[in-house]
């Protein structure tokens, strides 16, 4: 599928977790490692373990998890993340620990990943926007 150029064309965003998540779990990790290989990233991976660490989203390790995903027809051309920071890796709630922030009272926004032909359009902000959302429904969670 070619990218809809034409930056007036609207694209669809749904917030998805669990099994919903899971028919997408290999497209995700496909648009992760392509965003990711490229500059300034230059991440040297794979889409194979993108699509592994997100397996996390729906094996129930964490269960609060979701992806807000961005969509052009059926196909997903961009992907943010969130959740309870409790079930970040532990470097980041020990991180807010370490100040003395309840890590339970946050949500961990990780990645947030567009194909370049679909930047400019706002998508940046929907992402934001969506998540924190979503955060807020997780009481006593704060984005």
């Amino acid at each position: 599928m070619e990218p809809h150029t034409d930056p007036t064309h609207p694209l669809r965003y749904e917030m998805l977790f669990g099994d919903a998540l899971r028919p997408l779990l290999s497209q995700l990790g496909e648009l992760i490692f392509a965003v990711f290989r490229d500059w300034p990233y230059l991440y040297a991976s794979d889409p194979a373990a993108a699509g592994s660490y997100l397996a996390s989203y729906v094996d129930g390790s964490s269960p609060d998890a979701a992806i807000v995903v961005a969509f052009d027809g059926d196909l997903p051309v961009g992907a943010a993340t969130c959740l309870p920071m409790v079930e970040a890796s532990a470097s980041v709630p020990n991180a807010f620990a370490a100040y003395e922030l309840d890590p339970a009272r946050f949500c961990y926004f990780g990645e947030a990943v567009l194909l370049a032909a679909y930047r400019g359009r706002g998508a940046g902000v929907r992402f934001f926007e969506e998540r924190e959302a979503y955060a807020r429904g997780l009481r006593p969670v704060r984005a």
